[in-house]
């Protein structure tokens, strides 16, 4: 039974409230019943590392909007600043292994920008850096997601495109820890 059948099965006009209270049982329920969907609510070393650069991204915005004509020469340094400490988290989070969700997300969020970089980067070594680092991301997500899931990564498909042979930090997994 579909949750508004449960809800309209009352006379009732359903409020917010009891369309939480309804989906907060219904996911409890299948939480319950599958001890493999168990919620991971630490933050693994690429999860952390991503908050990081959420922050100096913070900084960087806030520094922009400070930034005037006059005073763009004065701020330019910390501006650069920024931007190195942006390149060296997103290079930290590619070689680090998630365990968590926070952790994929924080990767994929780094796959995506190295991905445009990889595809409208200035010269070859920034294409080939940025395609690693987009590499190393995407490996690092499918060897946790295997983990976390239970998940086989021949059945569907990602052996063909993230074999574990190609991983150069398979080493490093959650299932091999």
């Amino acid at each position: 039974m579909s949750t508004a059948r449960k809800i309209a099965s009352g006379d009732q006009t359903p409020n917010l409230r009891q369309r939480a209270e309804t989906s907060r049982q219904s996911v409890t329920s299948i939480l319950e019943a599958s001890p493999r969907i168990a919620p991971r609510l630490e933050i693994c070393a690429a999860g952390r590392l991503g908050e990081m650069l959420a922050k100096v991204w913070d900084l960087r915005d806030k520094l922009d909007d400070e930034t005037t004509p006059e005073n763009r020469a004065i701020l330019q340094p910390m501006e650069d600043y920024y931007f190195r400490k942006i390149d060296d988290l997103e290079t930290a989070i590619s070689f680090a292994r998630a365990t968590s969700p926070a952790g994929m997300l924080a990767q994929l969020a780094v796959a995506a920008s190295a991905v445009d970089l990889a595809s409208n980067g200035s010269n070859h070594a920034i294409c080939s850096a940025a395609g690693e680092q987009a590499e190393r991301c995407l490996f690092s997500v499918t060897a946790a997601l295997c983990t976390m899931f239970g998940l086989d990564r021949v059945r569907f498909g990602a052996s063909r495109y993230l074999s574990e042979n190609c991983d150069q930090l398979a080493v490093l997994a959650p299932e091999v820890a």
